[in-house]
C-alpha cells in the first residue's frame, strides 16, 4: 500500500524582499522656509575687513552690515513666534520690536561714532 505523503500548499510572497518605495517628503514648513532664507541671507552677508585705521566709510558699512543681520535674524524669529502662537492655546506676544530697537541703537552707535571722525577731521 502505497502512502501519499501529505503536500501543503506552497504560499507565494513575491513582496517579500522587496524595496518599498520611501514616503515623499513633507512639504517644507514655513519656519524650515524662513530658516533657509536666514541662512542664505547671512551666508551672502560678509562684513568688511578694515585695514590699519578705520575711516567713517568703513563704520556705515558694518552698520549696515550688522541692520541687514539682525533683519534676517528677526524675520526667523517673527515667523518661529507666528508659528508657535498658532500651535498654542494662549497668546504670544511677538516681542521681536526690541530686536529692530537693538538694531537701530547699534548702527546709531556707529553713525554717531562716524559723525565725530567727520568732525574731528575738519
Amino acid at each position: 500500500m502505497a502512502t501519499q505523503a501529505a503536500t501543503t500548499p506552497r504560499l507565494s510572497f513575491s513582496s517579500a524582499g522587496a524595496v518599498r518605495r520611501p514616503l515623499p517628503p513633507l512639504p517644507a514648513s514655513a519656519i524650515d522656509t524662513a530658516h533657509a532664507t536666514m541662512i542664505q541671507t547671512l551666508a551672502g552677508l560678509r562684513c568688511t575687513n578694515i585695514r590699519g585705521d578705520a575711516d567713517h566709510h568703513d563704520l556705515t558699512i558694518r552698520a549696515l552690515h550688522l541692520k541687514q543681520v539682525i533683519a534676517a535674524v528677526t524675520a526667523y524669529a517673527k515667523e518661529i513666534i507666528a508659528d508657535t502662537d498658532y500651535r498654542v492655546p494662549v497668546t504670544l506676544h511677538d516681542e521681536t520690536d526690541g530686536l529692530a530697537d537693538a538694531a537701530a541703537t547699534i548702527c546709531a552707535a556707529f553713525d554717531d561714532a562716524a559723525d565725530r571722525m567727520l568732525d574731528d577731521a575738519a
